[in-house]
């Protein structure tokens, strides 16, 4: 899909989301070079959040699914919150604070820009997008369900403005 809207130059990003520290990090160079080699423009990565229950099945889940590593990943996600197992606080709970969250953040950009890929922060994620192509729907009576009239483009609004 990537590839697909990536050659019909529609601009993509990738979210490599989420990012298990201790389990699923390891994975972050090939999902960038996979994302790269299909054309993306930007990624960007989060890692797990783990809030209120969904803490507690992940728990459940990882003593499951992986034994082995369960204890080493808890602790690996509490070295990436502050000790806890989820750190809601804005600035910090996507990326983590710590070395192992650190660690993570510096594999990211690595890879990112060797494969290519613009770094997507809060301010610079946006591509400029242009509503030129967009055309307002025309279907007969609709607004008439909230008390509007049918308004096509170039009459004027009850309140005088054009459409």
């Amino acid at each position: 899909t990537i590839r697909r809207l990536a050659s019909a130059g529609v601009p993509t990003m990738v979210l490599a989301s989420p990012i298990i520290p201790g389990l699923t990090d390891e994975e972050l160079p090939a999902i960038l070079k996979a994302a790269g080699d299909a054309g993306a423009q930007v990624a960007n990565y989060e890692l797990v959040r783990l809030p209120h229950a969904v803490k507690d099945l992940f728990t459940d889940w990882l003593a499951d699914h992986f034994p082995d590593r369960a204890k080493k990943v808890l602790n690996r996600i509490r070295n990436c919150s502050d000790g806890k197992l989820y750190d809601a606080r804005f600035h910090h709970r996507l990326h983590g604070t710590g070395t192992y969250a650190e660690q993570i953040g510096h594999t990211f950009h690595a890879f990112a820009r060797r494969f290519g890929l613009a770094i997507c922060k809060s301010d610079n994620c946006t591509h400029a997008l242009s509503n030129t192509a967009f055309r307002r729907p025309v279907v007969d009576n609709q607004l008439a369900l909230f008390g509007q009239a049918v308004i096509n483009k170039g009459e004027q609004t009850s309140g005088g403005n054009k459409v």
